[in-house]
This record gives C-alpha cells, structure tokens and sequence, in this order.
C-alpha cells in the first residue's frame, strides 16, 4: 500500500451498492443497473458488487466534463446493443 493510500483512508475506502446509491442520491436498483451493464467501474465478488470510491470520484470528474447525463446515455446505448444482439449477455 503506498502512503498515499495510508494518509488518506478514503484513496482505499470501497463501497457497497447502497453507500455509492446514497453518494449519488439515486437507487439501490439503479446503481446495480449501471454497475451490470459496465457503465461504473465496479467489481463483483460472488453476488455482491464493490466499487473504489477513488475510482469512482475519477469516473465523475471525467464523465461530468464531458456530458453530464453520462448514466442515461450509457445505460441506453448499453441495452440498445444487448436487444440486438441476444447473443450478447450483461456481465
């Protein structure tokens, strides 16, 4: 771990899908949306889904500059290509 991680405490902190829906004030259901379709960074362990709260703040500074409805669009074009293609299955 470098001292950066140890200073900080939060440049390590992972999240569970109900501490990242209260951090965007969105839904539980959402978050696991987003997350299953690769829209977030995230990472499954068994049935549940962690996410890196560094990693997440980063994917806001970036996704935010660029188009600030970066969740909808993703998740649309996500499932525009899994509906036409049913041999494409989410993560």
């Amino acid at each position: 771990m470098n001292p950066k991680d140890q200073a900080s405490g939060t440049e390590m902190e992972i999240m569970n899908v109900h501490e990242v829906a209260k951090y965007f004030r969105l839904s539980e259901a959402k978050i696991y949306k987003l997350a299953r379709t690769g829209c977030i960074p995230a990472i499954r362990l068994g049935k549940a889904w962690r996410f890196r709260r560094s990693m997440i703040d980063e994917w806001i500074r970036k996704e935010s500059g660029e188009n600030l409805k970066f969740t909808e669009e993703c998740l649309n074009e996500r499932l525009i290509t899994i509906a036409n293609n049913p041999a494409h299955s989410l993560p």
